[in-house]
């Protein structure tokens, strides 16, 4: 028979491993869980042209945002002040660069640590890269760099989505994903986070999930980063083989498929405790730029 990575269904929860080292089934969600399936419904009378990102800005990033920031705006989390899409990328396995798609991502990978930089590198990278929601053209750098360094949490969400031809479910090359669940401290202090880099991944507890089929509707959200080391945020990510869920058939259509990274401020301060990027955090030799694994290597190869 065929061997399948051992996936998980995300559509039937994810196993999060409390406080006592058991295990316990949830529904998944953004800040529980790091990931989440959403919905959105698109005026069927558009067909968005995905390399285009006034279409993109003017049709999709509204509804993300929306979605978003109800995800992220429950409970004591605080107002959201911000949100800031950057780095749309269309992938596809049919790859063809003058239509402005980069390959899938195969290995296994976060896509940027961003405790490993300064506040400006971290606004830079984002600015650089920014998509605006209905053309609009400012860009409120020095409000998030004040935010940031005043403590504000901040946070970064990946969303992706298939925009398969005649909006046909995503039948093959799926993405994966890896939230890592890091040895447990109760006693959490600013030294030992549960979370990358301080910690490695435990794989008694870490499971790969997949959302099999997704259909053009639905939007998965999964997080890249988060300021409070209490939440889980280094979802580790990359497109999958065939798993037990579904079939690559020979004839199955080849992948393509929409994300953008979006960056979320929030207006309350986090405890010093839970402070993920305080002063004393740790960061890695890499630069900026070799850590932003996909940023400037993939746009570079749109052009």
């Amino acid at each position: 028979g065929q061997a399948f990575l051992d996936v998980f269904n995300a559509r039937e929860g994810f196993y999060k491993r409390g406080t006592n080292g058991m295990l316990h089934l949830e529904e998944p969600c953004l800040d529980g869980t790091g990931f989440e399936l959403s919905y959105i419904l698109f005026d069927t009378s558009v067909d968005i042209d995905w390399t285009n990102k006034e279409q993109v800005g003017t049709h999709y990033l509204p509804k993300l945002r929306e979605i978003i920031t109800k995800s992220l705006s429950s409970g004591s989390n605080g107002d959201i002040t911000h949100v800031e899409f950057y780095h749309p990328m269309v992938r596809g396995e049919d790859v063809d660069l003058t239509q402005k798609t980069s390959p899938i991502a195969r290995r296994v990978h976060i896509d940027t640590d961003f405790g490993a930089h300064d506040i400006e590198g971290i606004v830079n990278l984002v600015e650089k890269n920014s998509i605006r929601i209905n053309n609009q053209s400012s860009f409120p750098r020095e409000d998030i760099i004040a935010a940031i360094r005043d403590g504000k949490r901040f946070s970064v969400v990946n969303a992706w989505k298939g925009i398969q031809i005649n909006d046909t479910k995503v039948s093959r090359a799926h993405l994966g994903l890896l939230p890592a669940q890091y040895e447990y401290d109760k006693n959490l202090i600013p030294t030992k986070f549960r979370c990358f880099p301080t910690l490695q991944p435990d794989p008694s507890f870490s499971r790969w999930y997949v959302y099999p089929n997704m259909s053009s509707d639905e939007v998965l959200l999964f997080k890249q980063y988060d300021r409070r080391a209490n939440l889980i945020s280094d979802i580790w990510h990359c497109s999958l083989p065939p798993t037990q869920y579904e079939i690559e058939q020979e004839d199955a259509l080849p992948r393509r498929s929409f994300d953008v990274r979006a960056l979320v401020v929030f207006d309350n301060i986090v405890p010093n405790e839970l402070d993920r990027y305080c002063n004393n955090r740790p960061r890695p030799v890499l630069t900026l730029e070799e850590s932003g694994c996909f940023c400037d290597e993939q746009a570079a190869k749109r052009k």
